[in-house]
C-alpha cells in the first residue's frame, strides 16, 4: 500500500519561516561539510542511516504522524 502526500492536510505553505530557516541552517552546514569532506560533521549533522524498505517506511510514517498532531 502506498501512502500519499496529502496537501489539503498537512499543506507546506504553512510551514512558519523560523521551520524554513532552521531547515536552511542545517542544509547549509551539511553543504558546508561535504565541500570540505568532513566525515565527522557529516555524521553527526545526518540522522541514522536507513538499510532497508521496512525502516523507509515506518519513518515516514512516524514523520506523517508528528506533522499530523501538530496541525
Amino acid at each position: 500500500m502506498e501512502e500519499r502526500y496529502n496537501a489539503n492536510k498537512l499543506p507546506l505553505g504553512k510551514l512558519s519561516k523560523s521551520t524554513i530557516f532552521k531547515g536552511y541552517k542545517v542544509l547549509k552546514r551539511l553543504s558546508d561539510a561535504i565541500d570540505r569532506f568532513d566525515m565527522k560533521a557529516l555524521e553527526q549533522l545526518s540522522g541514522d542511516t536507513i538499510f532497508t524498505r521496512t525502516q523507509l517506511k515506518v519513518e515516514a510514517l512516524a514523520e506523517i504522524e508528528v506533522a499530523t498532531k501538530s496541525y
